[in-house]
């Protein structure tokens, strides 16, 4: 199954799944994520929350609520700032949306992925988060500590040191980079032990081949 266009996430967020069996929220809808999660937890009995602040956009998934999958609008807009992103932490906790094994950030604007990263942070067991990248080179998440370029394509070293106590950025092979940056994709844990996340990760590295075929 060769990923599509800027879907990079997909063959680390598959194997979080096959690898997890709890609720899974997932911050910002798309045709990468959310048809994906509802058919890898068809018939599981476990639970998917959608959030997503652009009305029009969530109005493309709202047919498919069901008794395991929420789909809710967050009353925020696109303002890239701190007071944006709060919004949708304090939509997180007015609805009492909690007890989340995993958790998959890729809403807009940047700043609400970075807030409900920290707010999730000491609460669901993986976070993932779609476009990584942005964050340690604005200094918003840890911080890019090397960056390497091949054919335009850039890769990048973060240090989350003091962030968050087990992480990994995962990059797609470089011929299936969409634009010059991956995007990549950043899977972490503050619940997971050391063991217990580097297990999860030789998983995903052993079988993120089989995607591009």
């Amino acid at each position: 199954m060769l990923v599509q266009g800027f879907y990079t996430h997909r063959p680390y967020f598959k194997e979080i799944l096959k690898n997890t069996t709890g609720n899974i929220l997932e911050c910002g809808c798309g045709e990468g994520s959310t048809m994906m999660i509802r058919e890898h937890i068809r018939g599981t009995g476990r639970k998917l929350v959608s959030l997503e602040s652009n009305i029009e956009w969530l109005s493309k998934y709202t047919h498919l609520a069901d008794a395991n999958h929420i789909l809710q609008h967050v009353n925020a807009d696109n303002e890239d700032c701190v007071e944006t992103g709060n919004k949708w932490v304090e939509h997180i906790e007015a609805n009492q949306l909690s007890d989340f094994e995993v958790v998959f950030l890729d809403s807009s604007p940047w700043m609400s992925r970075k807030c409900c990263f920290d707010y999730f942070l000491d609460k669901a067991k993986v976070i993932i988060i779609h476009d990584f990248d942005y964050f340690p080179n604005n200094n918003i998440i840890g911080k890019t500590i090397l960056r390497t370029c091949v054919d335009n394509k850039e890769k990048i070293v973060c240090d989350l040191t003091g962030v968050v106590k087990n992480y990994k950025l995962f990059y797609p092979p470089y011929k299936h980079f969409v634009g010059t940056t991956g995007p990549p994709t950043l899977v972490c844990s503050n619940i997971m032990d050391h063991e217990e996340f580097d297990t999860l990760v030789r998983i995903i590295q052993t079988n993120e081949a089989s995607y591009y075929v």
